[in-house]
């Protein structure tokens, strides 16, 4: 899908936690959480999910209608809904809403979606409307609602350092190729796991203007219920990475950490940052060595 502009939007859960739907709710909310947190087929609990779909809209209308100072109407509505209707959306725009690998990630993208493209919705007010919206998941994003710091914890950790970069990347990169020459890569940041972050930095800064492509980046962020986006615009960086650091990368993710010989070579240096150690004799990747190792490939190729 060409466009001009992308907005490659964080989902997290703040659209079941919104005053725009928990006002008047005509459901109870803890029987919906429960049944996202149990992982149940959608069918099983559709009565909750289409009353929760209505009511997000019809609390959105309300919102979005004459009666809401501008920045009350952003304090209301969900946290990817009030960021993006700072970045004045129009219809040639691509929004690609991201979320967690799990129940309750992709329910909140589908209300997204849905509010992002309903047409009752009044756009007067500044609220975002978008045509183009895709949907998709993060394999290996996992977020659990226990704090405490356990197995499970470390579990996913890993899954999301072993699965979670790489997808994310890919997802980024198709949309990036979609993206006309002179267009924009915005990566929207508000929603989400906020372990996301560094890594949409991370990529914003290796796609903007990569190869000679006239493509520019920037990270976006709205605080709280703020009156502007905090941007992070992109700069051109000169990564000059060799083939034998590729190799290396490459070499390290497909043995699930690499001994001593690479520690000494890899594990001091400019790239240092590429490794961690995994004990006192092995070096596994990083999350930015993930991130090299799954996107420059793909730079070299289109290149």
């Amino acid at each position: 899908m060409e466009t001009k502009r992308t907005i490659i939007t964080h989902v997290g859960t703040s659209a079941l936690r919104c005053e725009a739907l928990t006002e008047r709710p005509s459901f109870e909310p803890r029987d919906l959480d429960r049944a996202l947190q149990r992982e149940l087929e959608p069918e099983d609990y559709d009565d909750l999910r289409q009353a929760c779909r209505e009511d997000l809209q019809e609390g959105l209308r309300e919102t979005w209608g004459p009666h809401f100072k501008e920045a009350d109407r952003r304090a209301r509505s969900p946290a990817e809904i009030a960021s993006l209707s700072l970045l004045n959306l129009t219809a040639e725009d691509q929004v690609v809403l991201l979320h967690p690998q799990s129940a309750g990630g992709a329910f909140c993208a589908e209300l997204i979606a849905l509010a992002l493209q309903d047409s009752e919705i009044p756009s007067g007010l500044g609220y975002p409307k978008a045509s183009k919206v895709t949907i998709a998941p993060v394999a290996g994003l996992r977020v659990t609602g226990d704090p405490r710091v356990d197995a499970t914890a470390a579990n996913l950790a890993a899954e999301f350092l072993a699965r979670g970069v790489a997808s994310y990347v890919a997802h980024v990169w198709e949309a990036y190729q979609g993206i006309l020459p002179g267009g924009s890569l915005i990566f929207n940041i508000t929603g989400s796991y906020k372990g996301l972050v560094p890594i949409a930095r991370d990529v914003s800064l290796l796609l903007h203007g990569a190869g000679g492509r006239p493509v520019s980046c920037e990270v976006c962020y709205l605080f709280e219920s703020g009156s502007e986006l905090i941007r992070y615009p992109a700069f051109p960086i000169a990564a000059r990475v060799s083939q034998d650091l590729l190799d290396d990368l490459e070499r390290v993710s497909a043995e699930g950490g690499a001994g001593p010989e690479l520690l000494k070579t890899r594990g001091e240096g400019e790239w240092a940052g590429l490794f961690e150690r995994a004990s006192e004799t092995r070096l596994r990747l990083s999350a930015a060595g993930t991130v090299m190792r799954s996107l420059l490939p793909l730079l070299n190729q289109s290149l």
